[in-house]
Protein backbone atom coordinates (compact mmCIF):
# COMPACT_ATOMS: atom_id res chain seq x y z
CA UNK A 1 0.00 0.00 0.00
CA UNK A 2 0.83 3.63 -1.20
CA UNK A 3 2.45 6.10 1.85
CA UNK A 4 -0.43 8.26 0.52
CA UNK A 5 -3.19 5.37 0.47
CA UNK A 6 -2.06 5.51 4.39
CA UNK A 7 -2.17 8.74 4.74
CA UNK A 8 -5.63 8.89 3.25
CA UNK A 9 -6.91 5.95 5.33
CA UNK A 10 -4.98 7.41 8.74
CA UNK A 11 -7.12 10.39 8.27
CA UNK A 12 -10.33 9.29 7.75
CA UNK A 13 -9.99 7.42 10.70
CA UNK A 14 -9.04 10.58 12.67
CA UNK A 15 -12.03 12.01 11.33
CA UNK A 16 -14.70 9.73 11.87
CA UNK A 17 -13.11 9.32 15.53
CA UNK A 18 -13.35 13.17 15.74
CA UNK A 19 -17.10 12.87 14.45
CA UNK A 20 -17.81 10.20 17.37
CA UNK A 21 -16.26 12.30 19.86
CA UNK A 22 -18.65 15.08 18.87
CA UNK A 23 -21.90 12.88 19.11
CA UNK A 24 -21.13 12.10 22.33
CA UNK A 25 -20.36 15.09 23.90
CA UNK A 26 -23.49 16.77 22.34
CA UNK A 27 -25.54 13.87 23.64
CA UNK A 28 -23.86 14.38 26.94
CA UNK A 29 -24.73 17.97 26.54
CA UNK A 30 -28.77 17.12 25.97
CA UNK A 31 -29.09 15.38 28.84
CA UNK A 32 -29.08 11.64 30.32
CA UNK A 33 -28.01 8.87 28.48
CA UNK A 34 -30.09 6.91 31.12
CA UNK A 35 -32.90 6.46 29.09
CA UNK A 36 -35.44 3.65 30.04
CA UNK A 37 -38.39 4.06 32.38
CA UNK A 38 -39.08 2.43 35.51
CA UNK A 39 -40.66 -0.71 35.64
CA UNK A 40 -44.69 0.06 36.48
CA UNK A 41 -44.24 -1.57 39.90
CA UNK A 42 -41.96 0.99 40.34
CA UNK A 43 -39.68 -2.08 42.27
CA UNK A 44 -35.99 -1.91 40.47
CA UNK A 45 -32.49 -4.00 40.89
CA UNK A 46 -29.42 -3.49 39.39
CA UNK A 47 -26.32 -2.12 39.11
CA UNK A 48 -25.39 1.43 39.59
CA UNK A 49 -23.27 2.30 36.13
CA UNK A 50 -23.62 6.17 36.15
CA UNK A 51 -23.85 8.86 38.45
CA UNK A 52 -24.86 12.06 37.16
CA UNK A 53 -24.45 14.39 40.05
CA UNK A 54 -24.81 14.10 44.17
CA UNK A 55 -28.60 13.03 44.23
CA UNK A 56 -29.37 11.30 40.62
CA UNK A 57 -27.67 7.93 39.79
CA UNK A 58 -28.85 5.31 37.12
CA UNK A 59 -29.39 1.75 37.83
CA UNK A 60 -28.69 -0.65 34.89
CA UNK A 61 -31.71 -3.00 33.86
CA UNK A 62 -29.86 -4.65 30.70
CA UNK A 63 -26.50 -4.13 29.20
CA UNK A 64 -27.10 -0.80 27.10
CA UNK A 65 -27.60 2.62 28.76
CA UNK A 66 -30.86 2.68 26.90
CA UNK A 67 -32.33 0.22 29.17
CA UNK A 68 -31.03 2.09 32.20
CA UNK A 69 -33.17 3.93 34.76
CA UNK A 70 -32.14 7.53 35.70
CA UNK A 71 -33.25 8.13 39.54
CA UNK A 72 -33.24 10.86 41.85
CA UNK A 73 -32.77 9.66 45.60
CA UNK A 74 -35.59 10.87 48.17
CA UNK A 75 -33.14 10.67 50.97
CA UNK A 76 -29.62 12.63 49.65
CA UNK A 77 -28.68 15.42 51.13
CA UNK A 78 -28.21 16.82 47.65
CA UNK A 79 -31.52 16.74 46.71
CA UNK A 80 -32.58 19.23 49.17
CA UNK A 81 -31.26 22.49 48.85
CA UNK A 82 -31.36 24.04 52.71
CA UNK A 83 -29.57 20.57 53.45
CA UNK A 84 -26.77 20.86 50.50
CA UNK A 85 -25.96 24.73 51.67
CA UNK A 86 -25.39 23.46 55.23
CA UNK A 87 -23.38 20.20 54.26
CA UNK A 88 -19.85 20.03 54.46
CA UNK A 89 -19.57 17.45 51.38
CA UNK A 90 -17.40 19.21 48.77
CA UNK A 91 -18.37 16.87 46.20
CA UNK A 92 -21.47 15.62 46.34
CA UNK A 93 -21.22 13.53 42.67
CA UNK A 94 -17.89 11.93 44.41
CA UNK A 95 -19.38 10.85 47.18
CA UNK A 96 -22.23 9.19 45.65
CA UNK A 97 -20.04 7.68 43.41
CA UNK A 98 -18.02 6.56 46.38
CA UNK A 99 -21.13 5.00 47.92
CA UNK A 100 -23.42 3.50 45.22
CA UNK A 101 -20.78 3.12 41.95
CA UNK A 102 -21.01 -0.39 41.08
CA UNK A 103 -23.33 -1.76 43.48
CA UNK A 104 -26.18 -3.93 43.02
CA UNK A 105 -29.56 -1.55 44.49
CA UNK A 106 -32.99 -2.40 45.18
CA UNK A 107 -34.92 0.65 44.35
CA UNK A 108 -38.54 1.95 45.43
CA UNK A 109 -39.78 4.68 43.07
CA UNK A 110 -42.47 7.17 45.47
CA UNK A 111 -45.16 8.70 43.93
CA UNK A 112 -43.24 11.86 43.65
CA UNK A 113 -41.18 10.20 41.19
CA UNK A 114 -38.02 10.31 43.92
CA UNK A 115 -36.66 6.69 45.21
CA UNK A 116 -35.19 5.30 47.78
CA UNK A 117 -32.62 2.92 47.25
CA UNK A 118 -30.93 0.08 49.44
CA UNK A 119 -27.70 -1.76 48.84
CA UNK A 120 -27.74 -5.56 49.19
CA UNK A 121 -27.02 -5.47 52.89
CA UNK A 122 -29.60 -3.32 53.27
CA UNK A 123 -28.05 -0.19 54.31
CA UNK A 124 -29.85 3.63 52.95
CA UNK A 125 -27.72 5.16 50.02
CA UNK A 126 -29.26 8.65 50.77
CA UNK A 127 -28.08 7.81 54.90
CA UNK A 128 -24.79 6.75 53.63
CA UNK A 129 -24.01 10.18 51.56
CA UNK A 130 -24.83 12.33 55.03
CA UNK A 131 -22.09 10.29 56.46
CA UNK A 132 -18.32 11.62 57.32
CA UNK A 133 -16.92 8.52 56.00
CA UNK A 134 -18.68 8.53 52.95
CA UNK A 135 -17.50 12.46 52.21
CA UNK A 136 -14.27 11.23 52.87
CA UNK A 137 -14.16 8.72 50.15
CA UNK A 138 -16.03 11.26 47.43
CA UNK A 139 -12.80 13.35 47.80
CA UNK A 140 -11.31 11.02 46.03
CA UNK A 141 -13.50 11.00 43.35
CA UNK A 142 -13.38 13.14 40.71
Amino acid sequence: MSHLAKTVIAFTALAAAGFMLGATRAEAASGSVCTASAPASGELHGPVLQVEDGATLCVALGATPDTWVRLTLADSPAAKPLQRAASTDENPRGTLMAVAFSQTVDCQVQADGRALCLLQDGRSVGNLLKTRAAWAAGKEWR
